[in-house]
């Protein structure tokens, strides 16, 4: 998971976050030494980001350069990475999940309101999870989504 995301976010991370062609509008010149590297490192509840890349930024004759940018985002990538555990043990041991007893035993235990549904676009499993304590984006709910791929049933 950590690698997808790290492949995910490199293009966004450049043109959002290390906008690089803003320095040049005040006045600043920039140069990129080598190759935009994101790490991503997962905990339970926030997510580290670190973006490798050594840049050097000038003006007349001083110059600085810096290799490492990070940021932590609040987002519990690791508890819902857990949950989706859970859940493919349960699926892999007796083929059957229970939804409801699951978000139930999950928020007792962890204080957290834990809500994952499930869907069945025949023979596969999709699942949705998200933690009610997340606010979600100004547009967009955080939803953490899986799926189980199955065989059909012969003779049914």
């Amino acid at each position: 998971m950590e690698q997808a995301l790290s492949l995910r976010l490199k293009d966004d991370l450049k043109t959002q976050c290390l906008n690089i062609g803003s320095f040049g509008k005040i006045g600043l010149s920039v140069e990129e030494i080598d190759d935009l590297k994101i790490d991503v490192d997962i905990g339970e509840d926030t997510t580290l980001l670190t973006a490798n890349q050594k840049i050097r930024i000038s003006k007349n004759d001083v110059s600085v350069e810096q290799d490492k940018f990070s940021a932590n985002v609040d987002l519990p990538f690791g508890r819902l990475y857990d949950a989706s555990v859970d859940i493919v043990r349960e699926e892999c041991g007796s083929g059957i999940f229970d939804t409801l007893l699951y978000n139930v035993a999950k928020t007792q235990t962890t204080l957290k309101p834990y809500i994952c549904q499930k869907l069945q676009p025949y023979p596969d499993k999709l699942y949705l999870c998200k933690i009610k304590d997340v606010p979600p984006a100004p547009d967009k709910e955080f939803i953490f989504q899986f799926a189980i791929e199955d065989e059909p049933r012969r003779g049914l």
